[in-house]
């Protein structure tokens, strides 16, 4: 009985702990990861030709991985948790990337901004993370000249990004099965 019980109790985490687990896990997941999203762009067969995109061109991929986990964060949080591990959450991002706090703030904000408006009407924060890879990495310029003409994402090229992006978000439901978050 008591297997049986400690096999179904979910251990505690702390904010903090949480925090330095999602963005470490992130930055891990877009530095391992991100070649083969390189190459699923540049071997796309609705590009006439290839975008060229660099293995090591990932800071905007990064920057928008991140950004779309930290905005589906009110998805899975209470607004006072959320806020409290937010908070940590920009203190991990800003230490990770060699830069101060209020520097990573301006670039989330700058990144949520652009996901929000290459997006809208929507408020799909994944289809967003797909349309930001378009957008941030100049792929209409690769595209056939319909669309590219239309300055519009291929859909069929969307709808293959919004899988691959598919692959970035934190997992929160598999998360709460193990954990429960504590102050």
């Amino acid at each position: 009985m008591i297997s049986l019980l400690t096999r179904f109790s979910r251990r505690k985490i702390t904010e903090d702990t949480l925090a330095t687990a999602f963005v470490s896990n992130l930055l891990e997941v877009v530095e391992k990861a991100f070649p083969d999203v390189a190459g699923l762009i540049n071997e796309d067969p609705d590009f006439p030709k290839s975008p060229g995109i660099e293995l090591s061109d990932d800071e905007q991929f990064l920057m928008i991985v991140l950004v779309g986990n930290i905005r589906l964060l009110s998805e899975s949080f209470d607004p006072e948790m959320e806020d409290t591990l937010k908070d940590s959450i920009f203190d991990k991002c800003a230490y990770s990337m060699g830069m101060d706090r209020n520097e990573f703030i301006a670039i989330y904000k700058e990144y949520s901004d652009f996901l929000s408006r290459v997006n809208h009407p929507s408020k799909n924060i994944l289809y967003s993370m797909a349309r930001g890879v378009f957008y941030k990495y100049n792929l209409n310029h690769y595209q056939a000249d319909y669309f590219r003409t239309l300055n519009t994402p291929n859909p069929i090229f969307l709808k293959r990004m919004n899988e691959v992006m598919n692959y970035f978000i934190w997992d929160w439901q598999a998360f709460f099965e193990k954990y429960k978050v504590v102050l």
